[in-house]
């Protein structure tokens, strides 16, 4: 199971950074450069305004297939048909509520219509990331890997050819970015429709049943209400930065731009969750110890986030120079207590998955209103005066409030073992790593040379804790190595 889970994870790994990195800073930050700050936090806001009642379209519909497919494969032909229609009716449902909003918060035409498309793209998004559930809970997890990067990289393809055409590229607007992934989403859904035909040898459309698309919302409710408030606390701050503070929508821009890059990072660490819900679905439908399987994530995310977020937070403000016009040592100060945060979504991603998959909606749900109050409450005092900074200091005191709450229960619930010793080495690892970058930065090292030295150390120390080992991995990943 162990050698299973890693090639997979590594093959998806690598093909998504080799993906979306490049999408994120060579497309999606060009076009926040072309556009200006203000136009881009125009966008910014309207997106994570859509964002926050995104689980309209869903109902937990994902997370309830992904789980129940995972652990029996033959309710993929009970299932797809009567889901599908079930969310072609939540997307009328998750537009009209969406419009109606817009003209309570009167809107111009213009946002109006850029959040139309936007409604559009989060839509045929929904149906892409369903179909994934279903390639992943069939275990496909390399064929789930490339379609991940699908839309990405059409994305890629379409605003290339506009950059590099000079009259495209000098007229490039807002709306030309959201016709573009309205397009690429299109072709993508297309595509995994075609090879979950390919995959699965056995029927799966049937005859829709009522009673049926019922039962499947039912069940998923607790999953909804769990995800409705998780996008609260996630997304809700830059509606309320648009509201609260006087020049909301450059604040929102500052934030974006901050936000993109722990976004590049969450795009990685996502990827275990979405390798690691049907893999511990599977194991706890079979009662088998899972104690294995969660040391193995830990050890390999953990460092990874620590290691990232030290060299973000150390070096913030030569990386938002090297990335973004114009710049302030306000903007690098959002962007490094983002940043902060990364390791809190590791541990989330980790044992929230486990405790979805071992079906403690209950306790989840516990997690994400306590993150909702710290973080709504918290925006709602010092937005005002602070704006984009506020907005992320608050956002990684909730992720860190929240992921130790899920850790805290899932060692409970789930028995598992109290790992003192890995727990030490994790905090071991941290303050020597910190110490060393900080030395790098102090005797004046060229920033970019000392954010590689400092992730050299970080893999030399994940060797030295044993967090991994080059033995380990060999006879882990080659074949024939058993």
């Amino acid at each position: 199971m162990k050698r299973f889970f890693v090639k997979n994870l590594f093959f998806v790994i690598l093909i998504n950074v080799l993906i979306k990195p490049f999408w994120v800073f060579f497309i999606d930050r060009t076009v926040q450069n072309k556009v200006g700050y203000t136009q881009f936090g125009t966008y910014w806001a309207l997106l994570n305004t859509t964002l926050v009642f995104q689980i309209i379209l869903d109902m937990g519909i994902l997370n309830y297939t992904n789980k129940t497919i995972a652990q029996s494969n033959e309710q993929v032909g009970k299932l797809f048909s009567s889901t599908l229609f079930a969310k072609l009716i939540l997307f009328i449902l998750y537009a009209s509520i969406i419009l109606s909003l817009s003209m309570t918060l009167q809107h111009t035409r213009e946002e109006r219509y850029l959040l139309m498309g936007i409604i559009g793209m989060q839509f045929l998004n929904s149906l892409l990331q369903y179909i994934r559930s279903i390639i992943s809970a069939l275990h496909y997890f390399k064929v789930d890997g490339i379609v991940s990067i699908m839309d990405k990289l059409l994305m890629i393809g379409i605003c290339g050819i506009l950059f590099l055409n000079s009259k495209t590229s000098a007229a490039f607007s807002i709306h030309w970015f959201v016709i573009a992934q309205l397009v690429s989403y299109l072709i993508s859904v297309a595509m995994a429709l075609w090879l979950l035909k390919r995959l699965y040898k056995k029927p799966f459309w049937s005859r829709i049943n009522q009673a049926s698309i019922l039962q499947i919302i039912k069940d998923s409710l607790p999953y909804a209400a769990l995800i409705f408030l998780m996008s609260i606390y996630m997304r809700s701050d830059t509606l309320l930065l648009e509201r609260l503070h006087p020049n909301g929508n450059f604040e929102n821009g500052v934030y974006a731009s901050a936000y993109r890059l722990l976004d590049v990072g969450n795009m990685i660490a996502l990827l275990f969750a979405g390798v690691l819900l049907p893999m511990f679905s599977k194991q706890l439908a079979a009662q088998q110890k899972i104690s294995e399987l969660v040391k193995v994530a830990v050890q390999l995310l953990l460092p990874f986030t620590i290691i990232i977020a030290s060299i973000a937070m150390l070096w913030s403000e030569d990386i938002m120079a090297f990335l973004y016009h114009p710049l302030s040592t306000y903007d690098a100060h959002v962007f490094a207590w983002l940043m902060a945060s990364f390791p809190a979504f590791g541990i989330i991603y980790i044992y929230s998955t486990l405790l979805t998959a071992n079906g403690n909606i209950k306790q989840l749900i516990g997690m994400a209103s306590l993150g909702v109050f710290i973080n709504i409450t918290l925006n709602s005092i010092f937005i005002p005066s602070n704006g984009a900074l506020a907005c992320a200091k608050i956002a990684c005191l909730t992720e860190w409030v929240v992921a130790l709450y899920a850790f805290f229960y899932a060692i409970r619930l789930l028995q598992l073992p109290k790992n003192y010793a890995l727990c030490l080495r994790i905090v071991c690892f941290t303050i020597i790593l910190f110490s060393m970058g900080t030395l790098l930065k102090a005797i004046g090292t060229q920033w970019i040379l000392a954010a590689i030295v400092t992730a050299l150390i970080g893999i030399g120390l994940g060797v030295l804790f044993q967090f991994f080992s080059i033995k380990e991995w060999k006879h882990t990943l080659l074949p024939g190595s058993n």
